[in-house]
């Protein structure tokens, strides 16, 4: 995959100038979040966070919902790696 850059009119401190930001390389996989799968503990479901505490002021997630993303994650990884290997 070849790197790209965005390029953005904005003004700025010395008047309207177009800047260019390098992004970078895409990455061949994007891992699983752990948000975005129903919590095994809570069943909180994907999207939602486990827990709001402190008045809305901290967000948790449980660790059998990030396990569960990891153990997921390691699953995809090698089915992904095998099909790559595959086509070439």
């Amino acid at each position: 995959m070849q790197a790209f850059r965005k390029v953005s009119r904005r003004k700025g401190v010395n008047g309207d100038k177009a800047y260019t930001r390098a992004v970078g390389k895409l990455p061949e996989y994007i891992s699983i979040s752990p948000i975005t799968i129903v919590c095994p503990k809570c069943k909180a479901p994907s999207g939602d966070v486990c827990e709001v505490l402190l008045g809305g002021g901290l967000e948790t997630v449980h660790v059998e919902r990030i396990k569960a993303a990891a153990a997921m994650d390691l699953v995809v990884k090698e089915r992904f790696s095998h099909s790559r290997k595959l086509s070439k």
